[in-house]
């Protein structure tokens, strides 16, 4: 824009500014380093951190820069060839293009039988990040990440439409991939397509050991990994970061549950095969053993409000934040506890929201209310987990909304 500049940028930070200048064209471009974090400084802090900053701040002001980069255009467009598997995922791994865990080979054949799968083309872009100088994914480039993380040709289009649900602005895929607090992306699939994938809808669901599951949520993240660069010292600054970051995919148990399913719950309900996308910084599981609906839903309260209460990204900032009137809260719940709450006084799913909201609200002298907008972005999955009388509570990234899309 023609207007003298200079950069500041915070120490934590410097991965994903040098990862932005390298896509940019830039990657000598200069900018200041200040120590993280700034924003609980006080005003006499912010200006003894300038004052330090100011002499540097002038010199660069009157300094012209002129890069020297320059980009091969023909780079990636090579085709790699190995004598077998197993070079295959070394070189990959040796590249950074896997999450730690051997990969399937992509190989032409098996990225064609996946594409067989849609109507759309191979060039058709899915998602693309304006906020990281348009980082984009296409059919085929989600197809190559689906067949590393072991997807079968049926997984496809789940796959697909999960990520056309991620590239919905609404969803703010850039914030929470790339967020300190390390929020996870969790996918919600509903319909018949479930029993036609063998997903699981029952014991264990949240873990190990479902090859539908677990290779459409790996897949996903193989995409925001590879292809949208959320990769740690880059775009991705997760301090502790999440095992959920290898990738999360639950199957509601769509027959059993005694409410509308989650596709069905949002402001905009999708009927028969559908996929939703949530992010979530933590979890908290609660073990209530009583037989009356209303001990268990003061004590999911109870639990979410402590928790939020001690939780900076559960403050103040968060009821000021622009997605506060659609930010989601997600409560997976199994057969347990859903058969105590549907039969004791919460049949209706308007009924069990409105309790948890006026528990998560009220005026408490000890505990903040949480910031939630109202009963409606309270959500609630079903698994038929039986045995344990237990409800999951998903703590949501902060600046995002639940999207939908059908399969």
């Amino acid at each position: 824009m023609g207007k003298p500049s200079v950069v500041v940028v915070a120490d934590a930070l410097t991965g994903p500014a040098d990862a932005m200048l390298r896509l940019c064209g830039m990657p000598d471009y200069p900018y200041l380093v200040t120590p993280f974090p700034v924003g609980n400084l006080d005003g006499d802090e912010i200006d003894a951190r300038a004052d330090g900053m100011i002499d540097d701040i002038v010199r660069m002001l009157y300094e012209r820069h002129q890069s020297t980069a320059t980009v091969d255009a023909a780079a990636g467009d090579a085709q790699l060839v190995y004598d077998d598997a197993f070079a295959v995922i070394d070189d990959y791994t040796r590249r950074g293009w896997t999450d730690g865990l051997p990969i399937v080979p992509p190989t032409r054949e098996r990225v064609d039988e996946l594409l067989r799968m849609t109507a759309r083309g191979p060039g058709d872009v899915v998602v693309t990040l304006a906020t990281r100088d348009g980082l984009s994914a296409t059919v085929e480039q989600i197809a190559v990440n689906a067949a590393m993380a072991g997807c079968w040709p049926e997984h496809f289009p789940v796959v697909l439409a999960t990520m056309d649900a991620m590239a919905d602005p609404r969803y703010n895929l850039h914030a929470h991939t790339a967020t300190m607090a390390g929020a996870q992306q969790v996918v919600v699939v509903n319909g018949p397509i479930r029993h036609r994938l063998a997903m699981q809808t029952g014991n264990g669901a949240l873990g190990p050991g479902w090859p539908a599951n677990n290779a459409i949520g790996r897949a996903t993240r193989l995409v925001i990994r590879n292809l949208l660069r959320s990769v740690p010292g880059e775009f991705d600054r997760a301090g502790f970061s999440h095992p959920g970051r290898f990738g999360w995919c639950i199957a509601e148990d769509d027959e059993n549950s005694p409410w509308p399913v989650l596709a069905e719950q949002g402001p905009s309900p999708v009927h028969g095969d559908a996929t939703s996308v949530y992010a979530t910084v933590w979890q908290s599981s609660i073990i209530n053993h009583a037989r009356q609906a209303r001990a268990i839903v003061d004590e999911l309260a109870l639990t979410v409000r402590t928790a939020c209460d001690a939780n900076w990204l559960h403050h103040d900032a968060a009821a000021d934040s622009s997605f506060y009137e659609g930010r989601p809260f997600m409560f997976v719940t199994g057969r347990e506890h859903a058969r105590v709450l549907s039969q004791d006084g919460f049949a209706a799913l308007d009924d069990l929201r409105g309790a948890l909201y006026e528990g998560l609200t009220r005026p408490d002298r000890a505990r903040r209310p949480v910031a939630i907008a109202g009963p409606s972005q309270i959500h609630v999955v079903y698994l038929h987990a039986t045995g344990m009388q237990q409800t999951w509570f998903f703590a949501p990234f902060q600046s995002h909304n639940m999207v939908t899309r059908p399969i």
